[in-house]
């Protein structure tokens, strides 16, 4: 792949600014230039505002409650760390989940013990290497500045930043992926390709969907080799993966007897991906739990069930739920279609779906996520719009088209995080910087024709990444309000939390685990603490109704019915409750169980006239 550029322009010896008119100016305008047109000088640059933006967001964040305590993911890998660095190295079954980040977490739980501070410097400064090997990848390809607008791009992108200070492994998906496309973008050689294969494996190794990029990256070096290195190349590439995937393979096999590349357990992605209420929201089937150990526990659990086999492995499970995603797809093949179609969209999408953390309510928490720099919106756009760029240029895809593609592909048979792009996001740092020196040099050469051509491909790119769909933004925000509540339970922070869950309430009245926890702090709290629970249950109820009764009046009788039932979970003897549900049941039909709700409201109130109406029309249906 070669750089876009015009030796005419020199827009390739990087930024320029315009000439002093005196003598002296001229003097200083050549020492500018000697710096601008320096990769070092631009290096230190980069490296020190990625330093400093890391740093300020690591002060910020250290002050939130967040900074000692973990929530679901970050939670289990941490715990899981703990069990490595205390010698529980190998485990007792097949890996369930990508094992790399753990197992480098366990390394540094056993060095520096479970101390944050060190593991947050420690990935500030990876997510600072991230950057520069970005610097490096663009200027190659591209040129100079091209190299120069990844890097600062890059350097200032905040979910990017947000997940170098958290215990996540999306920022090492960032860095092996960047690493690997450097050493493909050098020479040929048999050491390049080789340490590219051993970076795609770990890349797999810490996020498995990434394994479905290796054929396109073998297509490359396939198509974009001599004759007589093509075979070697892919020899090597694989060579590279084998020696990664080794240690993990044969792990699985001593523990389990079953052979197993690096984890089983994908198959539970991909039936979450197939049920046709998955349209690229997350939402869990009835079986499951929806948080991290839930999700490991209830689906090996439910195919026991099904299969009637109790002695069902982790692997032969994952293997059952693959089969049933595919039955699911075949029986309704076309919504199947329209929830992978969504998820694409979603995918590159500018709004941040939130799994662990949601950067969009972390804005409400954190200033610097507020701060005017660069977010998906931006990124995004220019990523996309010069990837469509140079594809009109050499009309073929390039290395960084195809591992893009694959990212793309690797997630729209499962589901669609914020998180899970981040693989490809130094990439699109890259596509940025190479949009902007085509626009510049587009801009001095004068091609009007190409001029438009760019503008509408840019246009074109940001109307899509910013398109608004359609969310369930409220549920996002209400559950992170229900996570921030159970941190401030665990801060010792009571006060704080009872605000946060009933928040959680207000803004989506599902939020059953922030009403268990209300409920808790009435039993289990101080007097004051116990006394405030208790108001904060009494408007709950009120929400509760509210949304029941609404529900009501538009005929969403079983959404109706579970309403009155969650009042009634409060007080069993709610008389607005008990009639409620008893008319949801009538106009579900269910005339019996409408009768048992009204002779529990007729107990209480035998002369409304409401009740007896009622009443009248059921023994009617009986």
């Amino acid at each position: 792949m070669k750089a876009l550029k015009s030796p005419a322009d020199g827009i390739d010896s990087g930024p320029s600014f315009p000439s002093a008119s005196c003598g002296g100016g001229k003097q200083y305008r050549r020492r500018v230039d000697k710096y601008l047109q320096s990769q070092w000088f631009w290096l230190i640059v980069i490296a020190l505002l990625s330093l400093s933006l890391r740093l300020i967001y690591f002060f910020q964040f250290k002050k939130t409650v967040y900074f000692n305590h973990l929530l679901i993911d970050p939670r289990y890998y941490w715990d899981w760390a703990g069990r490595i660095a205390a010698g529980d190295v190998l485990g007792h079954s097949t890996f369930d989940m990508s094992p790399l980040y753990p197992y480098l977490l366990g390394l540094y739980r056993f060095v520096f013990g479970g101390r944050f501070v060190p593991l947050y410097l420690i990935q500030i400064l990876l997510g600072t290497l991230t950057v520069i090997l970005t610097f490096f990848v663009a200027k190659k390809l591209f040129g100079l500045t091209a190299g120069v607008v990844a890097g600062l791009v890059l350097a200032a992108y905040k979910p990017e930043i947000m997940f170098n200070v958290a215990v996540m492994k999306a920022n090492l998906s960032s860095l092996f992926m960047i690493a690997l496309t450097w050493f493909l973008v050098q020479a040929p050689r048999t050491k390049n390709y080789l340490a590219a294969g051993f970076l795609l494996a770990l890349t797999t190794a810490n996020d498995g969907n990434y394994i479905v990029v290796t054929p396109f990256i073998l297509h490359w070096v396939f198509y974009h080799n001599a004759p007589d290195f093509r075979l070697k190349g892919i020899v090597f590439i694989l060579a590279g993966m084998v020696i990664a995937y080794a240690p993990f393979t044969i792990r699985n096999y001593v523990v389990s007897g079953e052979f197993t590349l690096i984890r089983a357990g994908g198959g539970y992605n991909f039936y979450l991906g197939s049920i046709p209420e998955n349209n690229g929201e997350y939402c869990s089937p009835d079986f499951v739990r929806a948080n991290t150990v839930g999700e490991l526990e209830d689906y090996p659990a439910e195919a026991r069930r099904r299969t009637g086999n109790p002695n069902l492995t982790i692997k032969e499970s994952s293997d059952f739920w693959y089969r049933e995603g595919i039955k699911l797809i075949r029986e309704q093949p076309l919504i199947y279609l329209k929830n992978v179609f969504r998820r694409l969209l979603i995918f590159w999408n500018a709004y941040e779906f939130p799994d662990t953390y949601d950067y969009q309510f972390m804005g409400r928490i954190i200033p610097f996520l507020n701060w005017p720099l660069f977010n998906f919106a931006i990124l995004g756009s220019l990523g996309l719009g010069g990837l469509l760029v140079e594809l009109s240029n050499t009309h073929r895809l390039s290395l960084l088209a195809l591992i893009i593609a694959g990212c793309t592909l690797s997630l729209l048979p499962f589901m669609v995080f914020g998180r899970l792009r981040m693989g490809m996001i130094p990439l699109l740092a890259v596509y940025a910087g190479l949009a902007v020196t085509e626009v510049v040099r587009l801009y001095r050469g004068g091609d009007a024709r190409k001029i438009v051509l760019t503008a509408a491909i840019l246009l074109l790119t940001a109307t899509l990444v910013n398109w608004p769909l359609r969310f369930r933004r409220s549920f996002a925000i209400a559950s992170s309000y229900t996570n921030l509540g159970s941190t401030y339970l665990d801060d010792n922070q009571p006060g704080k939390a009872l605000s946060n869950f009933m928040e959680a309430i207000r803004t989506d009245h599902t939020q059953i685990d922030a009403l268990i926890f209300i409920k808790w702090l009435r039993d289990n709290s101080t007097p004051v603490i116990r006394e405030k629970a208790r108001r904060a249950i009494g408007e709950v109820q009120d929400i509760y109704l509210g949304a029941a009764n609404k529900s009501l009046a538009n005929k969403e009788y079983q959404s109706a019915a579970d309403g009155f039932n969650l009042v009634l979970s409060l007080d069993i003897k709610n008389i607005a409750a008990l009639y409620g549900a008893a008319q949801a049941h009538y106009g579900r039909r269910d005339y019996k169980l409408a009768a048992v709700y009204l002779k529990k409201a007729l107990e209480q109130q035998p002369d409304n006239p409401d009740l007896l109406n009622l009443e009248i029309k059921i023994k009617q249906k009986l």
